[in-house]
């Protein structure tokens, strides 16, 4: 078969078909390409067509959006043209807008200008068109004509008189300085009585001190034409008030249960014997301290509570502490957890103390163990007081009694009040308790500078919190100072972020310079300065009544020297001019003892006290030089020559010491490094030969000082400094040599010396007869007992940084660091509280204030208060 395809050709046909069937595949498949591709150019020239009919549509639509633009743009071009306009308007009326700003502000700093100076500006729509305060047809005119002429012909102004008719419920006066709020309440009281019908025996009026009850009481006489039924008020510090409650209305009335008058003989020990029948006895408490100290003393000891205050070395000892939580009313329990929260951990770290051992358990054994002795021993103290009258208000008769005894408190310089104080007030009219006593509280936050007592200003500004009825008036209208120092305390104190009370305003529109502000380089330019004002300024002559025949007589002999007051912050601020008025024979009444602290300097006194020996005529001269004190010995020991060396010449050359045997002693027994050190022979005699110089001068002195010759003191002082062992110590007799730098000699600083001590004991009387108007003097006293009175003349003497504000004051303390401290009884001064404190000062002037600093103090750089440059700022 297969040759017979071989000869046909079979197989080559085969092939061929084969090859004829893939290339007609191949043409298939190529024409249903072309079919394919005539089918997409025809697609494509239908999508041509269409796209052609579209660009004719959108060239179409192209046109009349062109159209349409060109139409905008005009549209357009007319609103560019407009807005160009509107931005001129715009223009000119921002022109517009700040020429009002600025008169706005023009504006705005005239109203500031106008309070600053003279006071808020206080418009009251139901008063603004009245013409007159008081009516010719209100039913209390003629009260106020009678007033007016019991005020020295003063009116009451328009928020005293709202003050003295105010009846509807609690009042808070808030009276600036110089506002006459004395007048005001004291006018209130006479009000109550002859136009409201208010007993007399209803109304209690506290104060601080007595001799602010018997003021109030005088006032109070002469404004109710002297009543006799005055005398039923009760008038009087809290004590005071208290005290007669108990005595005349709750024991001899016989008000109180027999427990009550037990209770009451153990609250107040010094109620002695109370009984039924309504006997009882009353003693005296000043004489108690001294043994209240001592008990104290031995409790301290005892508990180990000394190194305590050793340690924390604050000048708050254990009595000040336990005084200043009483005034915070904290119990012992409280007291406890204080002193643990602050001084357990930092005792117990030094000590590695027992918890029996602990600060705070020892205080509050102590604590108790000192309170029982007291009450077994009957013993009581001023601070007892009014921590006793809050015990005794816990007695249910003794409440309900006081609850209703009267229908007015009138409390006086409620910003001096503390927690306790506020505490019985809340037992002697609740707050929560209607138809009881009405509450009038009188005080100014600007002055609140008693923390170191426990007062805080925030109890007279937050008292609504307790009394949510209590409304206020305020009187800030200043009688007392010329205009420009009600100024500057206004633009003071408007530094403290606490004033929360419109400015003062100045009755006085007198506008002249009258707050002067003086710098100097030293206390004693400083010093020279005040004298010489003060002879400027106290014109005219003293006039007193003489007590035996009542004549007023005129002392021709010095000016007028009660014209001029010095006020300070610190007794060490006034040792200096001081001494200037002594010398100068200008008479002064200080509010404490003269500061005689360098006559207790042991180092100043080992030398000075053989000096004042020299002038005695009948002391043993030889005993004072050669004694086993003496001056020679003295002097020897500052050149290193031991006593052993000087008691073993003596017994070898006789008891007498000449200046040559002085100056052998030296040769051969000194123990002087400096010496030893020298080595040639030279330097030695040059050594010898300063200090042979030295000691002669030095012993000349003290022989003068013997014949009552002239001395003078610094040289004197400079011979002690040179000698070689005063080096060690030598910052001490510079700081010496300071404090008397007023004393040119030693006479002058020995009369200063005892005319202080006579001046000391005579103090009080001389202060008492100047309070009296019965003697001529200077009146010197620190800010804080200032507060309350005013002087024609004022000199704020010492106001450096330091002085005040004091160099303890803190700034920026946040409220719960200021609590630490009163918590463990170490209150501390802040800088608003200083500023109320210069505040204070100003405000006590009335016709010119001198605030002086000197630049140095015992030759060391002081910065100037801050205080100054806020006084001198142009804000006002």
């Amino acid at each position: 078969m297969r040759l017979l395809d071989k000869l046909t050709g079979k197989q080559q046909l085969l092939a061929e078909l084969e090859l004829l069937k893939a290339q007609n595949n191949q043409l298939l498949i190529e024409i249903s390409e072309k079919k394919q591709a005539k089918k997409e150019i025809m697609t494509l020239q239908e999508d041509n067509r269409n796209l052609q009919f579209e660009k004719t549509k959108y060239k179409r639509e192209l046109d009349e959006l062109t159209d349409r633009i060109k139409e905008r743009e005009e549209e357009l071009r007319e609103l560019k043209s407009k807005i160009d306009c509107f931005e001129c308007s715009i223009k000119e009326s921002a022109i517009t807008l700040e020429t009002y700003k600025e008169d706005v502000e023009t504006t705005s700093k005239l109203i500031n200008v106008y309070s600053r100076l003279y006071g808020s500006i206080n418009i009251d729509e139901n008063k603004k068109n009245k013409s007159e305060i008081v009516n010719k047809y209100d039913d209390d005119r003629v009260f106020f004509e009678d007033m007016r002429k019991k005020n020295d012909g003063n009116p009451f102004n328009q928020e005293q008189t709202e003050a003295i008719r105010y009846n509807k419920g609690h009042l808070r006066i808030v009276a600036g300085a110089g506002s006459g709020k004395t007048q005001t309440i004291c006018a209130k009281a006479v009000y109550l009585n002859q136009m409201e019908d208010v007993d007399y025996k209803r109304i209690c009026m506290i104060t601080f001190t007595r001799k602010a009850a018997t003021e109030m009481k005088e006032r109070i006489e002469e404004f109710s034409s002297f009543d006799t039924r005055v005398n039923r008020m009760s008038i009087g510090t809290f004590n005071s008030v208290f005290k007669n409650i108990v005595i005349k209305e709750l024991i001899r009335k016989n008000i109180l249960t027999q427990n009550e008058i037990d209770a009451l003989n153990i609250i107040l020990p010094k109620i002695k014997n109370a009984k039924k029948d309504g006997s009882c006895e009353y003693e005296d408490i000043d004489s108690d301290k001294i043994q209240y100290n001592s008990i104290l003393n031995k409790l301290i000891k005892k508990y180990g509570l000394d190194k305590f205050e050793e340690l924390e070395n604050d000048e708050n000892c254990i009595a000040d502490r336990i005084s200043y939580w009483q005034s915070l009313n904290y119990s012992y329990e409280e007291v406890k957890q204080f002193i643990r929260d602050q001084y357990d951990d930092k005792y117990a770290k030094m000590n590695q103390q027992e918890n029996d051992d602990r600060v705070s358990e020892k205080f509050y054994k102590m604590l108790n163990e000192f309170e029982k002795i007291r009450k077994e021993e009957n013993i009581m103290v001023f601070d007892d007081q009014i921590l006793n009258i809050y015990k005794a208000l816990q007695l249910d008769s003794v409440k309900e009694y006081i609850e209703t005894r009267f229908d007015y408190i009138f409390i006086d310089e409620f910003q001096d009040t503390n927690q306790l104080q506020i505490d019985v007030l809340k037992l002697l009219s609740p707050p929560d308790k209607e138809n009881l006593a009405k509450v009038i509280i009188v005080g100014d936050p600007n002055q609140s500078i008693y923390a170191f007592r426990g007062s805080d200003s925030k109890y007279i500004q937050e008292f609504k919190q307790d009394y949510p009825s209590l409304y206020t008036i305020n009187l800030m209208k200043n009688y007392r100072s010329k205009q420009q120092i009600v100024q500057k305390a206004n633009v003071l104190i408007s530094n403290n972020s606490s004033n929360k009370i419109p400015p003062m305003e100045s009755h006085n529109k007198e506008d002249h310079e009258c707050t002067f502000v003086k710098e100097f380089d030293c206390e004693e330019k400083e010093s020279d300065f005040i004298i010489k004002k003060i002879h400027e300024l106290s014109t005219g002559f003293f006039t007193y009544e003489d007590e035996e025949s009542g004549e007023e007589i005129v002392d021709k002999s010095n000016p007028n020297y009660t014209k001029c007051s010095i006020l300070y912050r610190a007794k060490h601020q006034v040792t200096r001019i001081l001494q200037e008025l002594e010398k100068r024979k200008i008479p002064f009444v200080i509010d404490e003892e003269i500061d005689l602290s360098i006559f207790k300097n042991k180092t100043f006194m080992k030398f000075f006290e053989p000096w004042i020996k020299l002038t005695d005529q009948n002391t043993d001269k030889n005993e004072i030089w050669f004694g086993k004190n003496g001056i020679l010995k003295n002097l020897l020991n500052k050149y290193f020559v031991k006593s052993s060396s000087i008691v073993e010449y003596r017994r070898l050359n006789g008891i007498s010491m000449t200046y040559d045997d002085v100056i052998k002693l030296i040769e051969t027994k000194s123990n002087d490094r400096n010496l030893k050190n020298l080595g040639s022979e030279r330097a030695k005699q040059k050594y010898f030969k300063k200090h042979k110089d030295n000691i002669s001068k030095y012993l000349k002195y003290l022989t003068n000082i013997e014949n009552t010759k002239d001395t003078n003191l610094h040289e004197l002082l400079d011979c002690i400094m040179n000698f070689p062992a005063t080096y060690s110590d030598i910052d001490d007799w510079k700081n010496i040599k300071n404090e008397l730098q007023a004393f040119n000699t030693f006479k002058e600083l020995y009369e200063w010396k005892n005319n202080s001590e006579t001046f000391n004991k005579e103090r009080k009387d001389k202060l008492k007869k100047y309070e009296n108007k019965q003697l001529n003097a200077v009146y010197l006293l620190t800010i804080h007992k200032s507060k309350g009175l005013a002087f024609e003349n004022v000199f704020n003497i010492g106001c450096y940084d330091g002085g005040i504000p004091s160099a303890k004051a803190q700034k920026n303390m946040s409220k719960e660091e200021l609590e630490k401290y009163r918590s463990v009884a170490t209150p501390i001064s802040t800088i608003e509280e200083e500023r109320r404190l210069m505040y204070v000062a100003l405000t006590r002037a009335k016709k010119n204030v001198f605030v002086t600093y000197p630049t140095h103090v015992n030759s060391q750089a002081k910065k100037i208060s801050v205080f100054i440059s806020e006084i001198m700022s142009q804000k006002y």
